[in-house]
């Protein structure tokens, strides 16, 4: 058929209908009639329509899985097409690469490209490409780039909003409970469900819920959680497991508590990210409470302390630069990638060293560095770093004017150019447009908030070692003042002392030397030179010492007393009869 332009016959050809839904539950026979009628008004018979029709998502699925889109690639090779038509943009697809592809592929073939609700077309009467209607198209088309983003944030809003509500949200359904389901998804597992409840409102299960109160009855009663499963398991006919009673005793959201939302590993580097939800009331808080000071009482890793290790993180392996780990049962230090055969890196050093002299080097080098950074502090300083927070401060505030007066410029631009655009589109269009200036903003305000966080501990910390050194400003010695503030910062926990190594201690090297010596490198921040230590076995007792070594002299300057903090917890196997 020739189509009729302004009452012209032009060029021979087929038309090219596509019709796209989504979800299976919708039809697409409106928009494949629409689409009839307004084909036929520009002279193609239905002999020359080629119809397309298909359910199937246009951002979820690839180029590759959606069926509608392979067809019309092959239409547009093995048929004499000259025009595409449709009804909006988006049943072509909503994604931008895509749709970028697709006007690229219908460009070079001399295609034309007809959208209905923009009454737009790609090319002109002549089939040649118009440069005005290709930018129209570009434009359209970031236009559905940022309508799909803002789709997507519309979805995970409403999804949050349902979930504090108490709604279903797909996934996994909670144990206990059940939920109404629309006509669609017929399957209520056979009970009668109030008329009054809204679609996908979680309510109490009919059984389930008569499982989780038995399950707390029991346990609070002194069954543990493998009794309290036998139990269930005679009582009922369910399929839960040992390990299911032990996340429900857990569970506080079965007393109506809000569940925190958190980011889950469901492996292989996959992660979801679970909302912040409410469930109906199943367990009172008094009974909750009462299991869980039973299961306090049966815990035996309660009285368990985690050992705090001040060189973790910092001391590396001299062969393969990786940190070393520390193995309590030996009191050492060593390579984690020695013999480890799963390891990127197969590290062939040997070296270890003993956690207790390491760590009570590092603690007197750190200890030394926070009592002189105390005795520095300055009233001037303090102002100083003021002045820097606010300057920090007013800087951030300005980056979201800049960012709002950049759009209001493109807009302008954009309102001389497309006149019949409204507010909302050129708006969109100007945020589209400033993606990388929208990038580097947000790059240099968490640059700007980084800096004003650094800045208020550093203040805060500087404010409270006034206080520490307002004990001892009538000392004359400033060397009697170190030596008083080292015993208030010796006072420190584990926890309080391996925040300080952090401050300034930068890294720790271990090297094996000739006679089994071992040198030990400590790096401070502010000093590129490292304290050296060296630690062997010495004459006559062969017993291992730790001292500083002068070569210009080739003797020990001076030996260091280590304090033994870790006890080794390791028993030597008897070897079998």
């Amino acid at each position: 058929m020739k189509e009729v332009i302004e009452n012209k016959r032009i060029k021979e050809g087929k038309a090219v209908l596509l019709s796209r839904v989504s979800t299976e539950y919708q039809c697409f026979e409106s928009q494949t009639n629409e689409l009839k009628e307004w084909v036929r008004s520009h002279g193609f018979g239905d002999a020359d329509m080629i119809i397309i029709e298909d359910k199937e998502s246009g951002s979820k699925l690839s180029d590759e899985q959606r069926q509608g889109l392979t067809k019309l690639y092959q239409t547009i090779k093995n048929e004499n097409v000259i025009a595409v038509y449709a009804l909006e943009l988006s049943r072509l697809s909503r994604r931008s690469d895509t749709l970028h592809r697709l006007i690229n592929i219908l460009t070079e073939k001399k295609i034309d490209l007809r959208i209905k609700d923009k009454n737009i077309k790609l090319l002109n009467d002549r089939y040649e490409v118009d440069e005005a209607a290709e930018l129209i198209f570009s434009i359209y088309i970031q236009f559905c780039k940022s309508e799909n983003r803002q789709r997507v944030e519309r979805t995970i809003r409403g999804k949050k909003k349902n979930a504090m509500d108490g709604k279903y949200i797909g996934g996994n359904r909670k144990f206990g409970y059940t939920f109404k389901q629309s006509n669609k998804f017929n399957d209520n597992e056979g009970f009668d469900i109030p008329k009054d409840i809204d679609n996908f409102t979680y309510i109490e299960h009919p059984e389930e819920g008569k499982i989780v109160r038995d399950i707390y009855r029991l346990y609070s009663e002194g069954n543990g959680t493998y009794g309290v499963y036998k139990t269930i398991k005679q009582l009922y006919n369910t399929k839960i497991t040992h390990s299911t009673i032990g996340k429900i005793l857990r569970d506080p959201s079965y007393t109506g508590k809000v569940r925190e939302a958190k980011v889950v590993n469901r492996g292989h580097g996959y992660l979801t990210t679970r909302c912040k939800r409410t469930y109906p009331i199943l367990i009172d808080n008094e009974t909750f409470e009462k299991c869980r000071n039973v299961a306090n009482s049966n815990s035996t890793n309660l009285t368990k302390t985690k050992t705090v290790y001040y060189s973790h993180r910092l001391i590396k392996c001299c062969c393969c630069n990786d940190y070393l780990k520390a193995f309590k049962a030996k009191m050492i230090y060593k390579c984690k990638n020695t013999y480890n055969p799963i390891a990127k890196i197969q590290c062939k050093s040997k070296d270890t060293i003993n956690i207790n002299v390491v760590d009570h080097l590092v603690w007197e080098t750190a200890k030394a560095f926070e009592a002189k950074s105390i005795q520095n502090i300055d009233e001037q300083k303090i102002f100083d770093l003021k002045a820097q927070l606010e300057t920090v401060q007013i800087k951030l505030n300005n980056n979201s004017i800049i960012y709002e007066n950049a759009i209001l410029e493109k807009m302008t631009e954009f309102a001389k150019t497309f006149k019949k655009m409204t507010e909302k589109e050129r708006r969109a269009f100007a945020i589209r447009e400033l993606v990388d200036k929208k990038a580097e903003i947000d790059t240099e305000k968490a640059q700007f908030q980084n800096e004003i966080s650094r800045l208020t501990s550093l203040i805060e910390k500087i404010e409270s070692n006034t206080i520490k050194l307002s004990a001892f400003e009538q000392s004359k010695s400033r060397r009697n003042q170190a030596i008083q503030l080292e015993y208030i910062i010796e006072e420190s926990d584990d926890s309080k002392r391996k925040e300080i190594i952090r401050q300034h201690i930068r890294e720790v090297r271990v090297y094996n030397e000739p006679n089994k010596v071992k040198r030990i490198e400590i790096f401070v921040h502010k000093n590129p030179t490292p304290f050296i230590y060296h630690y062997a076995a010495m004459k006559p007792d062969k017993k291992k010492r730790l001292y500083v070594w002068d070569p210009s002299n080739n003797k020990v300057l001076k030996y260091i007393d280590y304090t033994e903090r870790l006890e080794r917890n390791y028993t030597k196997r008897e070897p079998k009869k």
